[in-house]
């Protein structure tokens, strides 16, 4: 189930974010989803600097059950490997919180949740439906 999420446009479009990085995660409490939230405007940044065309929090409804190792997923949409490899998140938490404590931004994360998986997809070959064409009155 999608929680939330920022993106540049309506729709994140594979041709413009070919780079999706998934990274599955085992929440230890409900505070996590929350900090997510917390930390939004900082995704708007990254957005806005075109460093990612979107970033999304899910959190993991069906399956269920003990042998399942994650129950959130955040996946970051990026439009080229150069912007994977430079996250800036440095540079959007400035702008995004000014004043603020990044490390103890990190340390809470990390403290909520373990970094089960991480998956990297690079999408080559994709279909994009085009809209109809709307008849002239």
């Amino acid at each position: 189930e999608t929680i939330d999420g920022v993106f540049a446009e309506k729709r994140v479009s594979p041709d413009k974010s070919p780079f999706w990085v998934l990274d599955l995660m085992r929440v230890k409490d409900n505070k996590y989803a929350a900090l997510e939230k917390s930390m939004k405007n900082l995704h708007k940044e990254r957005v806005a600097m075109n460093n990612i065309a979107g970033w999304n929090l899910s959190s993991l409804k069906y399956p269920s059950g003990s042998e399942k190792g994650f129950n959130y997923a955040t996946v970051n949409f990026y439009p080229s490997m150069k912007e994977m490899g430079d996250a800036r998140y440095a540079e959007a938490f400035q702008k995004a919180m000014p004043g603020g404590d990044m490390q103890k931004m990190i340390d809470q994360v990390y403290a909520t949740r373990d970094l089960v998986r991480q998956e990297v997809y690079h999408l080559q070959e994709f279909a994009v439906k085009t809209p109809p064409v709307q008849a002239s009155k």
